[in-house]
């Protein structure tokens, strides 16, 4: 039913949709549920490639994937962010607590307070930067992905060089 609302409807949709998840991760993360959803999510996109791909053929995967990444570039960015952000306070918060429950609460010296105070502000910082790439995918979703796909589909020439310049992003923020 998303396709035949309207852009601004689209947008809302993507954007109630999109921070929900979001705010799953971020809420999750003691569970390290918010990383799991991040690898399942990457393996769903995989599949739905895989069957474009099989159903019909290369040049609609390399369109599939050119939509997925025009808002994906912001959409996936805030999403490793949340996931790693919520990997890494968890694997934190379990460290402390187990340091805490061998040492006794009361024995936690100043350099660790500070030490999780400091993990808390990164989470939150990481947190709402993961945030807002997500909510500035939406309107790209509902406006430009749409136009974009019928234009990759036009030139798959300027498909690829697409694919090339976010595989570049990707490597240089890897890097």
């Amino acid at each position: 039913n998303v396709t035949s609302m309207d852009e601004w409807s689209r947008t809302k949709f993507y954007w109630s949709n999109n921070l929900r998840i979001a705010g799953l991760y971020a809420i999750s993360f003691p569970f390290y549920t918010g990383a799991a959803s991040l690898l399942m999510t990457s393996h769903q996109i995989g599949l739905a490639a895989v069957y474009n791909y099989h159903l019909y053929g290369p040049l609609i995967l390399l369109n599939f994937i050119c939509i997925v990444f025009v808002h994906g570039i912001f959409e996936l960015t805030g999403a490793l962010i949340l996931g790693g952000a919520s990997l890494r306070l968890a694997w934190k918060l379990w460290g402390y607590l187990g340091h805490a429950l061998t040492a006794g609460w009361g024995k936690m010296t100043k350099k660790r307070r500070i030490a999780v105070r400091q993990h808390l502000i990164d989470y939150i910082i990481l947190i709402t930067l993961g945030s807002l790439l997500i909510a500035l995918a939406a309107p790209i979703e509902a406006y430009l992905s749409p136009s974009a796909s019928v234009l990759f589909l036009i030139s798959p020439t300027l498909a690829i060089l697409f694919l090339a310049s976010v595989l570049l992003f990707y490597a240089a923020i890897i890097r």
